[in-house]
């Protein structure tokens, strides 16, 4: 991946216009609106749209320019404010100083005016939410093999979901045949996580939750020592446990266990850390975000093609299976706003 650092600083101030180059000199402008993802230093997410829709960048070696936002995948702010990283698109990274200055959204709850100095990261994000649709028959994802897909410690494994069928559980994860790794089964009793290598045996039994059509957020978290599964923020089993996930060589799958096993519905929102995230009653993210904890993050707002990309710059990307393939589909559908 190509590294581009600006090292004088940089004035960051979301404005002018979107037009069909990916370089813009500052000046030209338009109604073209963003929605953007504003996670901030307190935990909470504000979700909105602007019209000021580009970042005028000042680098010593290529002087002013601006940089589109549909161009702009995401920004991360450092801990103490005095640099930030651009993501691209096209997996470049700009990287500099800022000058905080306040970011204006438009929420179903109003204008908020959003101080920079108060986020951690901005995401933009595309004009529609996309998910993945599966039909429980034949088609799915694979992710190539990856040991960071099985953390040694504490962990945190969740995704929107929304089913279609009652009966097809086999949700996503990198299990075989040969009893290693782990899988999340979701289907109309609740959810289940099957583990080889934690104390108790693979089958750590089922959290119950009657599902309907609509979309919720699932999590398992493991700290070390006990289970956690939670419903939409909710836990609502536990599982005394122990030891480690046992590490295995095969293929992460969504919408399939190996064999012929798969699954009917949509998915969301799909991450993957290696700490334990939550530790009670949560308000879910609509869009859940990367940090340094974060191993592998597939949004599924790709949209089209047959990759799957992951957001959370590991580049764990997966490829569409099938004939025919998953379905892209509107997303997960939660409440814009703070969250």
């Amino acid at each position: 991946m190509k590294q581009m650092i600006v090292k004088s600083p940089l004035a960051l101030v979301l404005m002018l216009a979107v037009t069909g180059a990916a370089w813009v000199m500052a000046g030209e402008t338009n109604k073209a609106t963003h929605q953007l993802v504003v996670n901030l230093t307190d935990g909470s997410c504000v979700i909105g749209t602007t019209t000021l829709t580009n970042l005028p960048l000042q680098s010593e070696a290529l002087g002013t320019m601006a940089i589109l936002l549909e161009k702009v995948r995401s920004l991360k702010f450092s801990p103490n404010h005095e640099s930030v990283i651009v993501a691209l698109a096209n997996g470049d990274k700009l990287q500099g100083s800022l000058d905080t200055v306040s970011l204006k959204l438009q929420t179903i709850f109003g204008p908020i005016t959003i101080p920079l100095g108060k986020t951690t990261e901005i995401e933009v994000r595309s004009s529609e939410r996309r998910a993945l649709e599966f039909d429980g028959n034949q088609n799915y994802v694979t992710v190539p093999n990856n040991s960071t897909f099985f953390p040694q410690g504490a962990f945190t494994i969740e995704c929107w979901a929304k089913i279609s069928d009652q009966t097809h559980d086999w949700a996503f994860g990198p299990t075989s045949v040969a009893q290693v790794g782990w899988s999340v089964l979701i289907d109309g009793r609740g959810i289940m996580f099957q583990a080889f290598g934690l104390s108790g045996g693979p089958n750590f039994g089922i959290g119950y939750f009657s599902f309907d059509s609509n979309w919720h957020h699932v999590a398992v978290v493991y700290d070390a020592s006990t289970l956690f599964y939670y419903i939409d923020g909710s836990c609502i089993y536990t599982q005394r446990s122990g030891g480690a996930l046992s590490v295995g060589t095969q293929s992460l799958n969504i919408g399939r266990y190996p064999g012929s096993n798969f699954w009917a519905g949509q998915l969301d929102e799909i991450r993957i850390s290696n700490t334990n995230r939550y530790t009670g009653t949560f308000t879910p993210r609509c869009t859940l975000g990367t940090d340094a904890n974060t191993v592998a993050y597939w949004k599924f707002n790709d949209g089209s093609g047959a990759t799957v990309a992951d957001s959370s710059g590991n580049e764990h990307n997966g490829t569409l299976q099938g004939v025919p393939v998953p379905t892209w589909v509107s997303g997960a559908t939660c409440a814009e706003g703070r969250r």
